[in-house]
């Protein structure tokens, strides 16, 4: 993705040192905070984990590595768009013209932090500043790494946190994905293999989860008193897309070959 905006002549951007080492002294203090009680040290082992920030909702993974969307999932896409010589260009950047837009693109994120569940004052502050090194960019000393500054983005925080998630609306930021595989696994999966095995291997796993996904469907919505084409016209009222074939393949695999005897009469 591309990172565009009009330099003007004279400015230079920002580059983030300051507050980079600000992020890092607060991890460092995360790190101390494992040894202390439990609240603190469950805090700190999801902070060091997301080191540069929390972009979509928390998820429980089964056992094979899987967390399926039950319609509630949130992700802050960063990726923005805009028109450059009447062309649309994406950037995974954002480029802040002044300070103003700077406290409403962290306001944004703080919102999206207590809607997905963050509840404790200085863990969002801190992703609110990974957030802030990682995706924004603006002039040099338009939101230096002062005092004042740093005592702005916790007043955000703590502005928020005094609000009731139900009352943010995060509407456009919904998650469509049906699943996701837990990063270990992805990480266990592409280990010593090259981009192009690793997204092999990747892909292979997708489609075995969604092969079982559409089986569990139609294992749920299959009546045996029906015959093949009346299954499949339920299926379809329920959202289901499935073809005759491989409603006939589904019924081999996991109806004949149990012994039970369904009518496949056309």
């Amino acid at each position: 993705m591309l990172f565009c905006f009009v330099m003007k002549k004279g400015l230079k951007i920002h580059k983030m040192d300051d507050w980079k080492r600000y992020r890092l002294d607060m991890y460092r203090r995360f790190s101390n905070d494992v040894n202390r009680g439990f609240q603190e040290r469950e805090i700190a082992y999801r902070a060091l984990a997301n080191y540069m920030g929390v972009y979509e909702t928390p998820k429980s993974y089964n056992d094979d590595g899987v967390a399926y969307n039950d319609g509630t999932w949130l992700i802050y896409n960063t990726s923005r768009m805009q028109r450059y010589d009447d062309k649309v260009v994406y950037k995974d950047k954002v480029f802040c013209r002044d300070k103003n837009q700077i406290i409403e693109d962290l306001y944004s994120y703080v919102l999206f932090l207590r809607k997905i569940g963050i509840e404790v004052v200085y863990e969002m502050n801190y992703y609110a500043v990974a957030f802030l090194t990682k995706y924004l960019r603006f002039y040099d000393k338009v939101f230096d790494c002062t005092m004042e500054n740093k005592k702005k983005v916790g007043e955000l925080c703590q502005a928020v946190l005094k609000k009731v998630p139900e009352e943010i609306d995060c509407s456009t930021r919904i998650d469509s994905r049906q699943f996701a595989i837990d990063p270990f696994v992805i990480r266990k999966l592409t280990k010593g293999k090259t981009r192009k095995q690793a997204t092999a291997e990747i892909t292979k796993f997708q489609k075995r989860i969604q092969k079982q996904m559409k089986d569990d469907l139609i294992k749920k919505w299959y009546d045996p008193q029906l015959s093949v084409r009346q299954n499949k016209k339920v299926f379809m009222t329920n959202g289901v897309e499935i073809s005759v074939g491989r409603l006939y393949q589904w019924i081999k695999e996991y109806v004949k070959e149990q012994g039970v005897r369904y009518g496949l009469q056309n």
